[in-house]
């Protein structure tokens, strides 16, 4: 038997120190710190509300339960299963598992994200229903999760979309309204207001989803571009990323002028200097004139409304930026930040498209 390390360990997974657990049960610090060297053991009416506390069985405590996998393997087991879809092994697994450590956050999560695998490719609302009691379990034991990617909010989403596969589109509504900071879950509220044909709500939403969207994109893509340049050498590579980037805000533009045209004159004057590091100066001069165009059409009718954009119908929002008083101004800023020898080819050509 394992039991003055079983007491340690769960007395750990509660988050309990020595005091703490001693005066959960009424005894003192030295009787616990002698259960967990194995100076002494708990009488039996001890054990069972140690048991009780841990909330998990006697057997477990005693260590019967625990001879073959720890908590670890079992909850890497269940994982397993799901990637196999082995779905009743995998349900065994977890049961098994939950039964002898029903306190472990990885063991709940891993189960908890196994049932509702099991509900989305076989249709068992059962398995939902399970996954949602599960996941909120694990909100109580997030404190001993050490995985950086799942928070609260990750636990919340799994909730809601456990609901909204339920059709208790209503339900997900209310958790997703209740732990919406920052529009994290606009994306996930656009599609349940839409199943509800709360129209006007689902396209405001998913219209400022949208531009959340586009302004991640713009950060990740450029710092992709600068790595693949800068890092590694990637000029091309980084120069199609950048295209890529520019033709999307173009389908984006409205009939007349908006803050993409000056976005795009930048874009557009780092696929010039992309270019002129690739020695293709008739390439860096396509650039110059479409950088040169865009700068002109927002210089002509500068907004810095935000969405003053295609598709985009909701709240008033305005843009910020540290690229020039103007966009012919922010393209100068631009390719003066270069180093030799290419700033002077990239200005000479840039003096050149200017004066066209």
């Amino acid at each position: 038997m394992n039991l003055q390390d079983n007491i340690k360990s769960c007395r750990k997974a509660m988050g309990f120190t020595q005091e703490q657990l001693a005066e959960a049960m009424g005894v003192t610090v030295g009787a616990v710190s002698k259960w967990e060297s194995g100076q002494s053991l708990p009488d039996l009416n001890t054990l069972m509300d140690l048991a009780e506390l841990f909330q998990t069985s006697t057997d477990a405590l005693l260590g019967f339960a625990l001879r073959g996998e720890g908590a670890e393997e079992q909850a890497a087991a269940i994982k397993a299963c799901m990637g196999e879809r082995a779905f009743e092994r995998g349900r065994v697994k977890a049961e098994k598992a939950l039964q002898n450590f029903p306190n472990h956050f990885g063991v709940v999560y891993r189960s908890a994200v196994f049932y509702e695998m099991m509900g989305l490719d076989t249709g068992d609302k059962e398995a939902f229903r399970k996954a949602i009691g599960l996941y909120g379990r694990a909100c109580g034991l997030l404190e001993q999760n050490t995985d950086g990617e799942i928070g609260l909010r990750t636990l919340y989403s799994h909730i809601s979309q456990c609901h909204h596969c339920l059709g208790e589109y209503d339900k997900a509504l209310e958790i997703l309204k209740a732990h919406n900071e920052g529009g994290v879950y606009d994306d996930l509220l656009g599609l349940t207001l839409l199943k509800l044909d709360r129209w006007e709500e689902a396209i405001r939403v998913s219209s400022e989803c949208m531009m959340e969207s586009l302004t991640r994109l713009e950060r990740s893509a450029m710092v992709l571009w600068n790595g693949l340049s800068e890092g590694r050498g990637e000029h091309r590579e980084a120069r199609a990323l950048q295209e890529w980037t520019a033709r999307l805000y173009e389908s984006l533009y409205p009939d007349g002028s908006c803050y993409l045209h000056k976005m795009n004159a930048a874009i557009y004057a780092g696929c010039a200097i992309l270019s002129v590091k690739l020695a293709e100066e008739e390439a860096a001069k396509a650039y110059l004139r479409r950088a040169k165009a865009a700068a002109q059409c927002f210089d002509a009718d500068p907004s810095y409304e935000a969405g003053n954009m295609r598709f985009y119908h909701g709240r008033s929002a305005t843009a910020h930026d540290d690229f020039g008083t103007t966009a012919m101004d922010g393209i100068l800023q631009t390719l003066l930040q270069q180093e030799e020898p290419e700033r002077a080819r990239v200005l000479a050509l840039w003096e050149r498209v200017r004066a066209e």
